[in-house]
């Protein structure tokens, strides 16, 4: 199934109530696309399938080093003159990853169709997502020596924004991510400052925390997926017979898409956004979330200035 052209009996079902049509929705797929916007279009999608972990992962006698299993390709259909055509096995290979600290973190190289389309494609943080498979409480992420893409890169963090949600749609965060976005290109413009001005980017992060890993609005991982930042075949329920407290991605996007679901602007939308995007495995409520915001986050990039903002809803 590639997400055009999708018959009834193909498994595909109609979007659920208050799923806004240029959004695809069908749940036997890993994710979810816009095909409308040629940000993942059906090869893409299909192609960064292909490179993925699956979902399920064994250990090894070693506790620092995990084998996952990565299907190379998708289903295909078989077909002999005379006979009723039949589905080929998954064919799955293994590699080992190597745990970090005993923490299992892990970059994947987004879809080649996305980094062609952005203008900075150079460093990693533009051709990888880095998913962490948290397993602690907020309070002990420093203490069990989880690492942010931002301290590698040693910067120096001016503005922390953290937007919190639940079950809000993709166009209802669109309303906050896009006006977030704005305000960093406007950031970029300031070529008199000593703080920002071309890579004023680099100085502000912009953590997404959303409560609950089945709460989560479909349309809205689809969003997010569509930026590079979300991918639903990396997901890892427990490590080391540790169950996953909290899914943390790291990309910097260079997407942007508005409220009314199109893209915007070259200037805008090729704005280099720093994205951490905190999936709670539970519904552990608010709080919770800017408990992870605060004490696990926050203490690692030591921002000078923390904005906390909500979701507006879609009425």
């Amino acid at each position: 199934m590639t997400g055009y052209g999708q018959e009834q009996g193909d498994g595909y079902l109609p979007p659920p109530p208050g799923v806004y049509s240029p959004l695809i929705y069908s749940p036997s797929q890993p994710s979810l696309t816009f095909p409308y916007y040629q940000l993942l279009s059906p090869s893409t999608s299909s192609e960064f399938s292909q490179q993925l972990p699956d979902s399920s992962t064994s250990s090894q006698n070693n506790t620092d080093q995990y084998t996952i299993e990565i299907q190379p390709q998708p289903e295909s259909q078989i077909h002999v003159a005379g006979e009723v055509p039949i589905r080929q096995s998954r064919r799955y290979k293994q590699q080992d990853v190597k745990l970090d600290n005993g923490n299992f973190i892990c970059d994947f190289t987004v879809p080649e169709k996305l980094i062609n389309g952005i203008k900075l494609r150079d460093e990693d943080e533009f051709k990888k997502v880095r998913y962490t498979a948290c397993t602690c409480d907020p309070d002990d992420f420093q203490k069990e020596k989880y690492v942010l893409r931002q301290e590698l890169y040693k910067r120096e963090i001016e503005i922390f924004i953290v937007i919190t949600m639940y079950d809000e749609d993709a166009k209802s965060f669109a309303r906050s991510f896009y006006g977030v976005v704005k305000n960093i290109y406007d950031l970029t413009k300031q070529n008199n400052s000593h703080i920002w001005g071309n890579d004023g980017w680099k100085k502000v992060v912009v953590c997404v925390v959303s409560d609950g890993y089945e709460e989560i609005n479909e349309t809205t991982k689809a969003y997010l997926a569509a930026i590079g930042v979300y991918q639903e075949g990396v997901i890892k329920k427990e490590v080391n017979d540790k169950p996953v407290t909290a899914h943390i991605f790291e990309y910097t996007t260079q997407f942007c898409i508005d409220p009314n679901m199109n893209q915007v602007g070259e200037e805008v939308k090729h704005t280099p956004i720093q994205v951490l995007f905190c999936l709670k495995e539970e519904n552990a409520k608010k709080i919770n979330s800017h408990r992870w915001f605060f004490n696990a986050f926050s203490n690692k990039l030591d921002p000078k200035v923390c904005i906390l903002l909500d979701l507006y809803r879609n009425l």
